[in-house]
This record gives structure tokens, C-alpha cells and sequence, in this order.
């Protein structure tokens, strides 16, 4: 029979001194993931990648977005405003155009498109609020595993939407980081841009093929 272990006590002082040393290594740890993602595709939510690249590939400049939930492989320093999936697109005739067709094909719910003001700057809003005040107590946790599946269900819908709009796609598209934008006009700025993506029509063709594409109505 195992010896049972002796209780060790520790002054507020030590406690305080733990508690500093568990956030300081968890920040170093988030710092480092943050500088180890070295390229815009790979930092960009993996759930939503398909998304933000028709959106880029349909003339639209993508500004910020987020999947809304915790994914396997994510890197440590993946935040979420969870419960709800944003893209948000700079306002431009591309991007009226887009958020048009969306609602001529009845976009799925949870799926709206707005006007979102920030600054001075309009943007248009892609936004699905998959777990709302009234989301089934039981699955409400954010490391529930069932917590993620009605986003899932929206990504998989507004996917095969955006798919359908091939014959609208341009050929390749580069995008860059914003936050190279936002560290140029703010010195205490703290996120490092990545590199560019460059997104290929052939390569999402390949990943959507016109059989599995929900046709626009």
C-alpha cells in the first residue's frame, strides 16, 4: 500500500510566486508560437481557410477573421471571440456584389451579413453566431466536443455557396497581412505580420469539385 503523500504547505508569498511563474512561462510560450507561425495561410484559423480564400479569390480584400472555436492543431497562441465565426471584408464594390448574392441565395442561417463601422471605415461583416444565449446547456463548454458542430455545420454551408461562385474567381490572388498595416501606423503594435498567401483558383477547384457544390439559386 502506497504511503500516503505528506500535505505541504506554502506561505501567500510562495503562492503568489507560483502563480507569476505558471503566466510568465504561459506568455513566453504564446509569444513563441506567435513568432514560429511564419506565413499569413498558416496563421489564418484553419477551420475558415476555404472561406477567407474564395472571399479573396471573388475580389474581396479580407481584413480579420475568426472560426469562433478551439481546433485540434491549433498553434498556443490561437484566441477566439468564442461562439461566433466573423470574417470581415473591406468595403468595396467586390465585396456589395458578394454580400448581394449571398442573400439572393438565401444564405443559411446562422450565417447575416452587415455593415460594420470601425473608425472611420466601413467594413462588411460575415458573421454566423453559432452558440448563442440559448445554446443547449450541456454542449455551452468551450472544450465540449460537441461545442463546435453548429459552426461546423455553418462553414460546411457557406463553403459550398462560396464554391458555387467559381466561374467568378480570379486566377491567383495575393494578400498580405494587415497587421503589417496596423504596426507601420501604431510603434507599440505587438503583431508580427507574416508572409504573404498567395491563393490559386486550381487549388480550391481541386478541394470543391462542382458535384459537391450547392448551386446558386
Amino acid at each position: 500500500m502506497d504511503a500516503v503523500a505528506p500535505m505541504i504547505s506554502i506561505t501567500k508569498e510562495e503562492y503568489d510566486r507560483l502563480k507569476l511563474l505558471e503566466f510568465t512561462e504561459r506568455r513566453v510560450i504564446v509569444q513563441r508560437s506567435m513568432t514560429d507561425v511564419l506565413t499569413l495561410e498558416d496563421d489564418i484559423d484553419k477551420p475558415i481557410r476555404n472561406i477567407v480564400a474564395m472571399i479573396n479569390l471573388l475580389g474581396c480584400r479580407t481584413i480579420w477573421s475568426c472560426c469562433g472555436f478551439d481546433y485540434a492543431g491549433q498553434p498556443e497562441h490561437k484566441f477566439h471571440e468564442y461562439g461566433a465565426i466573423y470574417i470581415r471584408i473591406m468595403f468595396s464594390n467586390a465585396a456589395y456584389s458578394l454580400g448581394y448574392n449571398l442573400m439572393r441565395c438565401r444564405l443559411p442561417l446562422p450565417w447575416m451579413v452587415t455593415a460594420y463601422q470601425t473608425g472611420g471605415a466601413v467594413e462588411t461583416q460575415l458573421k454566423a453566431q453559432f452558440a448563442p444565449a440559448e445554446h443547449l446547456r450541456m454542449w455551452d463548454n468551450v472544450i465540449c466536443p460537441h461545442y463546435s458542430e453548429s459552426a461546423a455545420f455553418a462553414i460546411h454551408n457557406l463553403e459550398q455557396i462560396l464554391s458555387s461562385f467559381r466561374e467568378n474567381f480570379t486566377d491567383e490572388v495575393v494578400i498580405n497581412d494587415t497587421n503589417k498595416e496596423f504596426r507601420e501606423s501604431f510603434e507599440n503594435w505587438q503583431y508580427a505580420p507574416k508572409t504573404s498567401w498567395t491563393i490559386r483558383k486550381k487549388d480550391i477547384l481541386e478541394r470543391f469539385p462542382v458535384e459537391q457544390t450547392k448551386v446558386a439559386q
